[in-house]
């Protein structure tokens, strides 16, 4: 259950959980996951309340007394839920509800969301919430909901649930040629409904600098084969489709940007993107694609996590995620010097992903003997230590996933410890 198709077949999403800060757009929020189901898929809508006196403590000194208020609260959101329940029944919809109350599971709002998906066997979870940084008692942080939950995540902007529908029409995956992202395309195509237009686009990270001869050589390459493997998926689909080779613009853009950018130019309504997971488990980091594109869209966006495998040793049932051990190169080019960071950039790919390496010229002075941090003696020193710098550039990204690593000096004390 809950494992990515392996081809364009069935529908996996057959238990959508749907679920929205404070009940806000619950039924328009149930409503569009619907559309993302098996036929027959059950929905459960879900409020989260919390006490307010967790985001306001100053609020403790106006209400002491807060069995009434909670209380008050609690009624409110069941109305909420029966309200939405009732107009989605009346569509045809099978429906259920639950209220998740934080000051009663003592937990937070990801992490309860995340056991109840998983207690009620959840195939997707939708996602209400504000935009980051919204002072929201529950604080339903997509990406928080992303890192701990096991199945994709569908985020909606709230902004999107005020409108009548929101539409799905146009639907944008990004693909960066790994196992996940082609993964990520096969699940969109089951899940899509058959007249959604479908883009594919693939991103050439420009801030890898090589220059332009090993731009095209190494990396225009690897997008052409990603690329021509997603078109070979896309031809049995009825709807219009394209793929599509971009760029981040320089070295300051990064791929999340670019992605957005052009999800605006071609008014995409939905955005699909994989999430990498790290030592058997997902996760979002600071920098990640999935992770920045989550604080930043103003569109829906689908996440599409490792495959789930579920486990059972001596009677302890375990998840964990499968994914084949990441194929790390390096093309072998010159280091570029950059002078304000003192650094040495080089790329690598892994898994047909591009990764963007630096190592530090501290690092190169403390471990490899650098005579300076001038660029003439960072060079060298690089040049003849390359297969150990390239072996623990490779080790931090099977590590960690994230498509930019540095080496810092501390890396290498930890690392020649290990």
């Amino acid at each position: 259950m809950n494992l990515v198709p392996s081809g364009r077949g069935p529908n996996p999403f057959a238990r959508i959980m749907a679920a929205a800060e404070g009940g806000s757009g619950l039924a328009a929020l149930g409503a569009f996951a619907s559309r993302f189901g098996a036929p027959g898929a059950q929905l459960r809508l879900v409020d989260v309340i919390a006490n307010p006196a967790m985001l306001f403590p100053s609020l403790k000194l106006a209400l002491p007394d807060w069995t009434d208020t909670h209380l008050a609260m609690a009624h409110g959101a069941r109305v909420a839920l029966t309200d939405a329940a009732q107009r989605l029944t009346a569509t045809g919809q099978a429906v259920d509800v639950e209220l998740l109350d934080l000051s009663v599971l003592h937990a937070s709002a990801p992490d309860a969301l995340a056991s109840a998906a998983r207690t009620w066997h959840a195939d997707l979870v939708a996602v209400g919430a504000h935009p980051r940084g919204h002072r929201w008692a529950c604080r339903l942080d997509p990406e928080e909901v992303v890192a701990v939950t096991h199945c994709p995540v569908l985020y909606v902007p709230i902004a999107q649930l005020a409108l009548a529908a929101p539409p799905l029409a146009r639907a944008l995956v990004a693909i960066d040629g790994s196992a996940t992202s082609i993964a990520t395309l096969r699940l969109a195509l089951a899940v899509l409904p058959a007249d959604v237009r479908i883009r594919v686009i693939y991103v050439v990270d420009r801030s890898l600098q090589p220059g332009e001869h090993w731009l095209k050589r190494l990396f225009e390459a690897d997008g052409t084969r990603a690329l021509d493997t997603a078109a070979a998926m896309l031809t049995p689909r009825v709807a219009a489709t394209e793929t599509a080779m971009i760029a981040t613009e320089d070295e300051l853009d990064d791929v999340a940007s670019a992605i957005l950018r052009d999800a605006r130019a071609w008014q995409a309504d939905l955005v699909v993107t994989g999430l990498r997971g790290i030592h058997g488990r997902s996760h979002t980091l600071p920098g990640s694609v999935a992770s920045r594109a989550l604080r930043d869209t103003t569109c829906p966006l689908l996440v599409n996590p490792p495959s789930v495998v579920h486990e059972d040793v001596d009677g302890i049932a375990f998840e964990s995620r499968t994914e084949d051990p990441m194929n790390v190169s390096f093309p072998g080019i010159r280091p570029q010097y950059h002078a304000g960071r003192l650094q040495l950039t080089f790329p690598a790919t892994a898994d047909g992903a591009q990764i963007r390496c630096a190592i530090t010229a501290e690092a190169l002075e403390d471990h490899f003997g650098a005579a300076s941090s001038r660029e003439p003696d960072l060079i060298a020193a690089f040049d003849a230590n390359r297969p150990a710098i390239e072996a623990a550039a490779a080790r931090l990204i099977e590590e960690t996933g994230a498509h930019a690593v540095v080496l810092h000096s501390g890396f290498f004390r930890m690392y020649d410890g290990a």
